[in-house]
This record gives C-alpha cells, structure tokens and sequence, in this order.
C-alpha cells in the first residue's frame, strides 16, 4: 500500500512540474527558472550569464 502512495506523489510531481513548465513555454519563457526569461529576445541570455557565472 506504501508503494502506490509514494507511485501517485510522483507522479502528481511530475505532473505539476511538466505543467510548470509547459505554462512557461506558452509565456514565451524559454529558459525555466531563469531571471531574464521573460526579457530574453534572443534566448542566449540564459547561457551567458550561466557562463559568466562560472568563471566567477
């Protein structure tokens, strides 16, 4: 009995996840959980900073 309420919190994980980010993506939001995403025009933005981050 364990087992399947652990299968079906996974799922409705999984679940509310995939929505987030499907929501995201009709916003126009390319990059999940990135500050700049609704600003990004040319969704590069994401990448630099991450690799600005890096080389800090």
């Amino acid at each position: 009995m364990a087992d399947v309420v652990i299968i079906v919190l996974l799922v409705i994980a999984v679940g509310f996840a995939l929505g987030s980010i499907r929501k995201n993506r009709k916003r126009g939001n390319s990059c999940t959980g990135c500050p700049h995403a609704a600003s990004c025009t040319k969704r590069t933005d994401c990448q630099q900073d991450n690799a600005n981050n890096e080389k800090s």
